[in-house]
């Protein structure tokens, strides 16, 4: 039995209307926990619809440098405090996080992947959930931390800059979930 047309934009209208009236899905409100490192980007409705999936695709790679950020940075500061050889002053340790930090943010994160797109048509928002497995940019972040410790901050001997940056390899390592 063939559908007429009149039939068959009844029944396409019926399909797309049943298919918006679920729920959001469960990652807008509540990202899963890594791994991988998962952040959720937002944006407005536009006229475009892929001016607003790269938007909201932009949104979500910024959330993932964030918490990126904000992971190195709780780790370089348990570090330098628990420092007690005198490698540098506060004035220096902030400069340092402030530098880190800059880096991190400025850094690109290419293996950065928006795994699912959704568009909420109550609220005219577009959603984008960015995954990024951090062991893939771990080595990048160790040698970032490390150029800019190297610039900002002193170390009475050369062993205990090597006592320094294993002490901090260790650290960061946790960030990406390895022990």
């Amino acid at each position: 039995m063939a559908l007429s047309r009149p039939n068959l934009f009844h029944l396409s209208l019926i399909v797309i209307l049943l298919s918006g009236c679920g729920s959001a899905p469960k990652w807008i409100t509540n990202p899963p926990l890594p791994p991988p490192l998962m952040a959720v980007g937002v944006a407005q409705e536009t006229f475009d619809p892929s001016v607003m999936r790269k938007q909201a695709g932009h949104d979500a790679r910024l959330g993932i440098a964030r918490i990126i950020d904000l992971r190195v940075q709780e780790v370089i500061k348990d570090w330098a405090r628990s420092r007690q050889d005198g490698a540098a002053g506060q004035h220096s340790l902030d400069t340092y996080f402030e530098s880190v930090s800059r880096s991190i943010l400025d850094m690109p994160l290419p293996n950065v992947i928006i795994s699912q797109y959704y568009f909420d048509p109550k609220e005219r928002r577009m959603y984008a959930l960015a995954q990024l497995d951090l062991n893939l940019k771990l080595a990048e972040i160790k040698a970032l931390t490390k150029r800019q410790t190297q610039q900002h901050l002193s170390f009475p001997s050369p062993s205990s800059i090597d006592n320094a940056f294993q002490d901090l390899d260790s650290a960061l390592d946790q960030i990406g979930g390895k022990r």
